[in-house]
């Protein structure tokens, strides 16, 4: 695992995801921040990048590791990795919680490089974070970021224009059949 740890390039990036899924604590540690590092230094989309990541969160089994894993899917500014992150915000260990917080925080709050994530979803996940994080700056931040945001949409409910009899209720399938399989069904009568 030394040989892979060091690693130059990232031809050596399935073996340690491989490793970190599969091997004991130790090898798991090692393996892992070698994966982070080569991601980080050399060049991998930032899809690659954050499916890699949410592979390695199940198998962390160190906080530690959980933590380290988000502080990653901080610095990259998509939609996939905050909700990757924000999947952590969940989690009973408030200091994990805590961190997904914070990389949920920097995921979606614009930078001097990114002009921040923005819809329904990026202000409902950052909602729910705004109680975990640590940080009372950061919470005012978030704040000030949701109050530039669109707000929350409620669902729409249309009518029919005059003449017209709405083909759903919205609430069930009431009135609904769906094509019947053979012997029951009869094109002729459905046409």
């Amino acid at each position: 695992i030394g040989a892979l740890a060091d690693w130059p390039d990232l031809s050596a990036l399935d073996d340690l995801m491989q490793i970190v899924q599969t091997e004991e604590l130790r090898c798991q540690v090692i393996a892992l921040r070698s994966a982070l590092r080569l991601m980080q230094n050399n060049p991998l989309p930032d899809r690659q990048k954050v499916q890699r990541a949410k592979q390695a969160l199940p198998a962390g089994s160190r906080i530690e590791e959980k933590q380290r894993i988000l502080s990653f899917l901080s610095q990259i500014k998509t939609l996939r990795s905050l909700t990757a992150a924000a999947g952590c915000l969940a989690e009973e260990d408030s200091s994990l919680r805590s961190a997904a917080a914070v990389a949920v925080a920097r995921i979606a709050l614009p930078d001097d490089t990114h002009p921040g994530l923005t819809g329904v979803y990026v202000a409902t996940v950052l909602t729910d974070a705004l109680n975990a994080l640590p940080d009372e700056t950061l919470q005012q931040q978030v704040r000030d970021y949701l109050a530039t945001l669109p707000p929350t949409a409620e669902p729409v409910t249309k009518t029919p224009p005059d003449g017209f009899t709405a083909l759903f209720n919205s609430k069930d399938l009431t009135g609904w059949q769906g094509v019947l399989l053979p012997p029951y069904d009869n094109p002729l009568r459905r046409a």
